[in-house]
C-alpha cells in the first residue's frame, strides 16, 4: 500500500552559482552543498565555464521530487554511493527539456525531451546531461517498502525502462513538472498520489524482458525517423551534420552514429548520399541551366570543388559532365 502523504507540502528552493562552484572543480564543495539530495552520487563537471545550478525540491510522504536546471554533467550512482547511503528505491528521470543518457551495465538509454525513464535507485549506473541550449529535468523518487512485492525490495535483476508515450503515468510525470515549478502545494499533492498508484501499476503491468522488448526498439524507431525527416528539411544547410543533429535533439553525437550504425548507414554518408541525389535529379533536368557553384551550394556543399569530387566518386562523371551526357 502507497503511503499516507504529509498534510503540508513545502517547496526548497537552492541556486549553486559560480562562486560556490569554480571552474574546473570536480564537485567537492557541490557534494557538501547537497549532502541531503535524496540520491547520493558522484559528480563529475567539465564544462568551460564554472559551474551553477537552480532547483525545487519538495517531499511527500516517503517519496521526494526535485526539478532543477542544470549545465551539462556526468552523475554516477556507484557501488560507494550505494553503499554509504539508505536504499533509495525506485525514480523516474523525466526530461523536460535537453536530453540525458543513462547508462546501466553495458546498456545506454536516451531519455529525450518529453520522455522519461524508470529505473531502480539502487543498482550502479551512469547519467549523462547531454549539450543543449536548455536542460531542465525532474526526478521523482519512491522507496521500496512503500510498494508491493516483489518490488518492496531492491531487485538487482530490474532492468530500467523508458516510458511509453501517451500513457497516464507519463502525463501525470509531465504534469507534475508543472506542479513543482509553480510550487502548487494543493495541486501538487493529488498529483504525486497519483504518480505513486501508477509507478506501482507501471511496475506490475509487464516484466522486464517484455517491456524492453516491446518499447526500447519502438522509440529508437521513431527517433530515427525524426532525424531523417529533419535531414530531407534541411538538406540544403551547410551545417548540416552529426553535430548539428546531437544538438537539435538533444543527444549525443555517439548516439546519433549508433542509430544509423545499426540499419549498417553512417549519419554523415546519408547526408551525402540525400544532397548528391538531390544534385543529380537537378542536372538531369533538361531546363535547368543553374551554374554547378550554384548548385553545389544549394544542396549543401561547402564549396564546388568537394561537390565535383563527391558526384564523381559517386557517379562515375563529374557534374558538367554528367549534365552534358543527359542532354546529348
Amino acid at each position: 500500500m502507497c503511503s499516507s502523504l504529509k498534510p503540508d507540502i513545502h517547496f526548497d528552493e537552492m541556486t549553486i552559482g559560480p562562486e560556490t562552484v569554480s571552474k574546473g572543480n570536480t564537485f567537492d564543495v557541490f557534494q557538501e552543498v547537497v549532502a541531503d539530495f535524496p540520491v547520493r552520487c558522484t559528480f563529475e563537471y567539465s564544462g568551460s565555464d564554472p559551474f551553477q545550478t537552480q532547483w525545487i525540491s519538495t517531499q511527500s510522504g516517503k517519496g521526494s521530487a526535485i526539478r532543477w536546471s542544470c549545465a551539462a554533467h556526468t552523475t554516477r550512482r556507484t557501488e560507494n554511493d550505494i553503499a554509504d547511503s539508505i536504499p533509495s528505491g525506485y525514480g523516474i528521470l523525466f526530461a523536460v527539456s535537453g536530453g540525458a543518457m543513462l547508462t546501466h551495465k553495458r546498456e545506454e538509454i536516451l531519455v529525450s525531451p518529453g520522455n522519461a525513464v524508470l529505473y531502480n535507485l539502487d543498482q550502479p549506473m551512469q547519467v549523462d546531461m547531454l549539450k543543449a541550449a536548455k536542460r531542465d529535468f525532474l526526478l521523482i523518487t519512491l522507496p521500496h517498502d512503500i510498494l508491493p512485492e516483489p518490488f518492496s525490495s531492491n531487485d538487482g535483476s530490474f532492468s530500467p525502462r523508458l516510458l511509453s508515450h501517451h500513457t497516464p503515468l507519463l502525463q501525470c510525470v509531465d504534469h507534475l513538472a508543472c506542479m513543482i515549478a509553480e510550487k502548487n502545494a494543493d495541486e501538487f499533492r493529488h498529483v504525486f498520489r497519483a504518480c505513486e498508484r501508477l509507478i506501482t501499476a507501471e511496475l506490475l503491468a509487464r516484466d522486464h524482458a517484455g517491456l524492453e522488448a516491446a518499447q526500447r526498439p519502438s522509440v529508437a524507431n521513431d527517433l530515427f525517423e525524426r532525424i531523417l525527416s529533419v535531414i530531407e528539411m534541411e538538406i540544403g544547410n551547410p551545417e548540416l551534420s552529426p553535430q548539428w543533429l546531437a544538438d537539435k535533439f538533444g543527444i549525443s553525437v555517439r548516439y546519433i552514429h549508433k542509430l544509423f550504425a545499426s540499419r549498417d548507414l553512417t549519419c554523415q554518408g546519408y547526408i551525402t548520399t540525400e544532397r548528391l541525389s538531390h544534385a543529380k535529379q537537378d542536372l538531369s533536368a533538361s531546363a535547368n541551366t543553374i551554374r554547378i557553384s550554384a548548385l553545389a551550394y544549394r544542396w549543401g556543399f561547402s564549396d564546388s570543388s568537394s561537390f565535383g569530387r563527391a558526384f564523381k566518386s559517386r557517379f562515375g562523371l563529374a557534374p558538367g559532365q554528367y549534365r552534358s551526357k543527359r542532354r546529348a
